[in-house]
Protein backbone atom coordinates (compact mmCIF):
# COMPACT_ATOMS: atom_id res chain seq x y z
CA UNK A 1 0.00 0.00 0.00
CA UNK A 2 2.31 2.42 0.56
CA UNK A 3 4.74 1.52 -2.59
CA UNK A 4 1.53 2.14 -4.50
CA UNK A 5 0.84 5.53 -2.48
CA UNK A 6 4.35 6.57 -3.36
CA UNK A 7 3.67 6.23 -7.33
CA UNK A 8 0.21 7.63 -6.43
CA UNK A 9 1.99 10.99 -5.53
CA UNK A 10 4.83 10.98 -7.73
CA UNK A 11 2.32 10.57 -10.70
CA UNK A 12 -0.15 13.61 -9.21
CA UNK A 13 3.35 15.83 -9.05
CA UNK A 14 4.30 15.50 -12.42
CA UNK A 15 0.56 15.21 -14.10
CA UNK A 16 -0.64 18.64 -12.19
CA UNK A 17 -0.64 20.81 -15.42
CA UNK A 18 -1.34 23.67 -13.27
CA UNK A 19 2.11 22.89 -11.15
CA UNK A 20 -0.12 23.63 -8.30
CA UNK A 21 1.51 22.02 -5.25
CA UNK A 22 -1.73 21.83 -3.50
CA UNK A 23 -3.68 20.99 -6.70
CA UNK A 24 -1.67 17.87 -6.95
CA UNK A 25 -1.50 17.19 -2.95
CA UNK A 26 -5.56 17.31 -3.55
CA UNK A 27 -5.59 14.95 -6.45
CA UNK A 28 -3.39 12.22 -4.93
CA UNK A 29 -6.02 12.83 -1.86
CA UNK A 30 -9.23 12.02 -3.78
CA UNK A 31 -7.38 9.23 -5.47
CA UNK A 32 -5.99 7.38 -2.36
CA UNK A 33 -7.60 7.93 0.42
CA UNK A 34 -10.94 5.78 -0.37
CA UNK A 35 -8.86 2.90 -0.92
CA UNK A 36 -7.15 3.12 2.40
CA UNK A 37 -9.89 3.62 4.07
CA UNK A 38 -11.47 0.71 3.02
CA UNK A 39 -8.50 -1.50 3.45
CA UNK A 40 -8.28 0.07 7.50
CA UNK A 41 -11.55 -1.53 7.10
CA UNK A 42 -10.90 -4.68 6.68
CA UNK A 43 -7.91 -4.74 9.03
CA UNK A 44 -10.50 -3.70 11.44
CA UNK A 45 -13.44 -5.97 10.78
CA UNK A 46 -10.36 -8.70 10.88
CA UNK A 47 -9.06 -8.05 14.22
CA UNK A 48 -12.62 -7.53 15.68
CA UNK A 49 -13.15 -11.35 14.41
CA UNK A 50 -10.49 -12.95 15.83
CA UNK A 51 -10.27 -11.15 19.16
CA UNK A 52 -14.33 -12.28 19.00
CA UNK A 53 -13.12 -15.98 18.15
CA UNK A 54 -14.20 -17.89 21.60
CA UNK A 55 -17.35 -17.08 20.82
CA UNK A 56 -17.63 -19.20 17.70
CA UNK A 57 -15.86 -22.11 19.25
CA UNK A 58 -19.65 -23.68 18.98
CA UNK A 59 -19.93 -23.42 15.08
CA UNK A 60 -19.68 -26.49 12.98
CA UNK A 61 -15.54 -26.19 11.25
CA UNK A 62 -17.11 -25.60 7.62
CA UNK A 63 -20.11 -22.32 9.34
CA UNK A 64 -16.52 -21.20 11.07
CA UNK A 65 -14.80 -21.30 7.90
CA UNK A 66 -17.39 -19.35 5.81
CA UNK A 67 -17.64 -16.77 9.24
CA UNK A 68 -13.77 -16.27 9.19
CA UNK A 69 -13.91 -15.98 5.20
CA UNK A 70 -16.41 -13.38 4.76
CA UNK A 71 -15.43 -11.64 7.95
CA UNK A 72 -14.12 -8.29 6.72
CA UNK A 73 -16.52 -8.05 3.73
CA UNK A 74 -14.33 -8.84 0.82
CA UNK A 75 -14.69 -12.38 -0.02
CA UNK A 76 -18.62 -13.56 -0.72
CA UNK A 77 -19.59 -16.46 -0.76
CA UNK A 78 -20.23 -16.16 -4.55
CA UNK A 79 -16.95 -15.05 -5.14
CA UNK A 80 -15.69 -17.97 -3.09
CA UNK A 81 -17.22 -20.19 -4.70
CA UNK A 82 -15.82 -19.70 -8.26
CA UNK A 83 -12.72 -20.88 -6.86
CA UNK A 84 -13.59 -23.10 -3.76
CA UNK A 85 -16.70 -24.98 -4.10
CA UNK A 86 -15.87 -27.02 -1.51
CA UNK A 87 -16.17 -24.92 1.24
CA UNK A 88 -19.15 -23.52 -0.07
CA UNK A 89 -20.75 -26.52 -0.16
CA UNK A 90 -19.58 -27.69 3.27
CA UNK A 91 -20.75 -24.13 5.09
CA UNK A 92 -24.24 -24.63 3.59
CA UNK A 93 -24.55 -28.11 4.62
CA UNK A 94 -23.72 -27.31 8.12
CA UNK A 95 -25.63 -24.64 8.50
CA UNK A 96 -28.76 -25.94 6.21
CA UNK A 97 -28.64 -29.78 6.67
CA UNK A 98 -29.18 -29.58 2.89
CA UNK A 99 -27.75 -28.93 -0.92
CA UNK A 100 -29.68 -27.54 -3.77
CA UNK A 101 -29.54 -30.45 -6.15
CA UNK A 102 -26.47 -30.75 -8.56
CA UNK A 103 -23.03 -31.86 -8.44
CA UNK A 104 -21.70 -27.99 -8.82
CA UNK A 105 -22.89 -24.92 -7.41
CA UNK A 106 -24.17 -21.93 -9.35
CA UNK A 107 -22.88 -19.11 -7.65
CA UNK A 108 -26.30 -17.24 -9.00
CA UNK A 109 -28.08 -19.64 -6.84
CA UNK A 110 -26.15 -19.53 -3.67
CA UNK A 111 -28.15 -16.89 -2.57
CA UNK A 112 -31.46 -18.35 -3.98
CA UNK A 113 -31.19 -21.25 -2.02
CA UNK A 114 -29.95 -19.83 1.47
CA UNK A 115 -32.44 -16.99 1.32
CA UNK A 116 -35.62 -19.63 0.64
CA UNK A 117 -34.39 -21.90 3.51
CA UNK A 118 -37.12 -22.06 6.39
CA UNK A 119 -36.83 -20.21 9.70
CA UNK A 120 -38.87 -21.39 12.94
CA UNK A 121 -39.86 -18.79 15.33
CA UNK A 122 -41.95 -19.39 18.31
CA UNK A 123 -45.42 -21.48 17.60
CA UNK A 124 -44.39 -20.34 13.64
CA UNK A 125 -43.37 -21.89 10.79
CA UNK A 126 -41.89 -19.08 8.21
CA UNK A 127 -41.35 -20.47 4.30
CA UNK A 128 -38.16 -18.08 3.81
CA UNK A 129 -35.05 -16.09 5.65
CA UNK A 130 -37.25 -13.06 4.03
CA UNK A 131 -39.11 -11.29 6.28
CA UNK A 132 -42.39 -10.08 5.30
CA UNK A 133 -43.19 -6.79 6.79
CA UNK A 134 -47.16 -7.49 7.12
CA UNK A 135 -46.11 -10.73 8.81
CA UNK A 136 -48.88 -11.18 11.40
CA UNK A 137 -48.12 -13.97 13.53
CA UNK A 138 -44.51 -13.46 14.45
CA UNK A 139 -44.10 -11.45 17.42
CA UNK A 140 -41.20 -8.86 16.41
CA UNK A 141 -40.35 -5.72 17.34
CA UNK A 142 -37.49 -3.16 15.49
CA UNK A 143 -34.19 -1.62 17.04
CA UNK A 144 -32.22 0.87 15.88
CA UNK A 145 -28.69 0.06 15.92
CA UNK A 146 -25.63 2.83 14.92
CA UNK A 147 -21.89 1.12 16.37
CA UNK A 148 -18.88 0.81 14.39
CA UNK A 149 -16.79 -1.68 16.52
CA UNK A 150 -19.57 -4.76 17.47
CA UNK A 151 -17.42 -5.75 20.29
CA UNK A 152 -16.62 -2.73 22.22
CA UNK A 153 -17.66 -1.35 25.24
CA UNK A 154 -20.94 0.36 23.88
CA UNK A 155 -21.98 -2.30 22.01
CA UNK A 156 -21.48 -4.16 25.38
CA UNK A 157 -24.15 -1.82 26.64
CA UNK A 158 -26.38 -2.11 23.77
CA UNK A 159 -26.58 -5.46 23.79
CA UNK A 160 -27.47 -5.95 27.42
CA UNK A 161 -29.87 -3.14 27.32
CA UNK A 162 -31.55 -5.03 24.21
CA UNK A 163 -31.81 -7.97 26.23
CA UNK A 164 -33.32 -6.50 29.06
CA UNK A 165 -35.74 -4.43 27.30
CA UNK A 166 -36.94 -6.88 24.82
CA UNK A 167 -39.93 -9.27 26.79
CA UNK A 168 -42.23 -11.97 24.67
CA UNK A 169 -39.83 -11.11 21.42
CA UNK A 170 -39.68 -14.02 18.85
CA UNK A 171 -37.57 -11.61 16.84
CA UNK A 172 -36.08 -7.98 16.51
CA UNK A 173 -35.28 -6.21 13.35
CA UNK A 174 -32.01 -4.33 13.26
CA UNK A 175 -32.08 -0.76 11.51
CA UNK A 176 -29.45 1.78 11.17
CA UNK A 177 -27.29 4.22 9.09
CA UNK A 178 -27.45 3.07 5.23
CA UNK A 179 -24.35 2.44 2.92
CA UNK A 180 -22.74 -0.94 3.24
CA UNK A 181 -20.00 -0.17 5.76
CA UNK A 182 -22.93 0.32 8.60
CA UNK A 183 -24.99 -2.61 7.34
CA UNK A 184 -21.76 -4.69 7.81
CA UNK A 185 -21.36 -3.10 11.39
CA UNK A 186 -24.92 -3.90 12.08
CA UNK A 187 -24.07 -7.76 10.62
CA UNK A 188 -21.82 -8.30 13.18
CA UNK A 189 -23.36 -6.81 16.32
CA UNK A 190 -26.17 -8.67 15.32
CA UNK A 191 -24.17 -11.80 15.82
CA UNK A 192 -22.71 -11.05 19.41
CA UNK A 193 -26.60 -9.96 20.10
CA UNK A 194 -27.63 -12.85 18.76
CA UNK A 195 -25.26 -14.98 20.93
CA UNK A 196 -26.33 -13.44 24.27
CA UNK A 197 -30.29 -12.96 23.39
CA UNK A 198 -33.37 -15.58 23.85
CA UNK A 199 -35.12 -13.99 20.25
CA UNK A 200 -33.66 -14.25 16.89
CA UNK A 201 -31.74 -11.40 15.16
CA UNK A 202 -33.23 -10.13 11.69
CA UNK A 203 -32.20 -6.93 9.96
CA UNK A 204 -32.94 -4.22 7.23
CA UNK A 205 -31.08 -4.29 4.50
CA UNK A 206 -31.40 -3.26 0.49
CA UNK A 207 -31.59 -5.50 -1.91
CA UNK A 208 -28.39 -4.65 -3.18
CA UNK A 209 -26.23 -6.10 -0.35
CA UNK A 210 -27.83 -9.58 -0.92
CA UNK A 211 -24.12 -11.24 -0.72
CA UNK A 212 -23.44 -9.80 2.32
CA UNK A 213 -26.96 -10.88 3.64
CA UNK A 214 -26.76 -14.46 2.56
CA UNK A 215 -22.99 -14.19 4.08
CA UNK A 216 -24.48 -13.42 7.10
CA UNK A 217 -26.84 -16.17 6.79
CA UNK A 218 -24.21 -18.83 6.68
CA UNK A 219 -22.16 -17.59 8.96
CA UNK A 220 -25.16 -17.64 11.69
CA UNK A 221 -24.72 -13.76 11.83
CA UNK A 222 -28.35 -13.38 11.57
CA UNK A 223 -31.24 -15.19 11.23
CA UNK A 224 -33.42 -13.46 9.01
CA UNK A 225 -33.97 -9.84 6.60
CA UNK A 226 -36.11 -7.88 6.00
CA UNK A 227 -35.44 -5.72 2.71
CA UNK A 228 -36.00 -2.08 2.51
CA UNK A 229 -38.36 -1.33 -0.30
CA UNK A 230 -37.11 2.04 -2.27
Amino acid sequence: MAMDDSVALVGALTEEPSDDLNAALSRYENARRPRVERLQDLADRSRWWWESFGSRVDLPVAQLMSAYMSRGGGVTSRKLALSEQEIVRDAMLAWAGELPPGDKLDPDSISRFVLSRPLTLGDTNLATRVLDPEQRDVRFIRARVDVHDPWGAYADRLSSELASTIHDADLVILSGESGRSALLDRLQFAERARQSAPFAIGVQAPKENEDDIVDALLASRIDAVEWIVG
